[in-house]
């Protein structure tokens, strides 16, 4: 992604002059031209990006703005996603867990904008309903073409193209897949 297009999308961030700079020239290195910024937040030190498809973590290092230590994480590989916002009179406190695949969950205290981070969270979790919604509607598709074609091999059992026995071998083929 070109740094402008990063700039503009990033907005206006309160963070430290050479922090950004460093952040959208490292960000122009690793993102695609056809990805977007969906929300960015702090959490201890890191700095997160949120993009269409792609969680990038982001460790500004000793010197600031180098950003040498970098995680990225496909929005699929996330498998639990949650949040616990304490809101006070004095102070507000926000901690994030994160559940990856052969992970323990990780939790991260959230510094800064909370509504950025709400935004992130409400964009992850529809990412993640709509693909096990895709799984949930791939499975059943899957199934009720292994039942056409066992009516079909039905059909051509009962007109005498193939025998019984060849019958019975595909049924049980069909029938494993269930």
């Amino acid at each position: 992604m070109e740094e402008d297009k990063i700039r503009a999308e990033l907005g206006e961030c309160d963070v430290d002059k050479r922090i950004l700079k460093g952040l959208i020239s490292k960000l122009s290195e690793i993102t695609h031209d056809n990805e977007s910024i969906k929300a960015m937040f702090r959490t201890n030190r890191l700095f997160w990006v949120l993009l269409s498809k792609r969680i990038i973590i982001m460790d500004p290092g000793f010197i600031k703005g180098t950003f040498s230590d970098i995680e990225i994480i496909n929005h699929s590989q996330i498998e639990r996603l949650f949040y616990n916002t304490n809101r006070g009179f004095f102070s507000n406190s926000m901690e994030l867990s994160i559940k990856l695949p052969k992970e323990k969950t990780r939790t991260y205290s959230v510094s800064g904008n909370f509504d950025e981070v709400e935004k992130a969270i409400d964009f992850l979790k529809e990412t993640i309903k709509d693909r096990k919604l895709k799984k949930r509607y791939k499975k059943n598709s899957t199934t009720k073409s292994d039942l056409n074609k066992l009516e079909k091999l039905a059909e051509l059992q009962e007109k005498g193209i193939i025998s019984e026995e060849e019958f019975e071998d595909h049924k049980k083929k069909l029938l494993k897949k269930l």
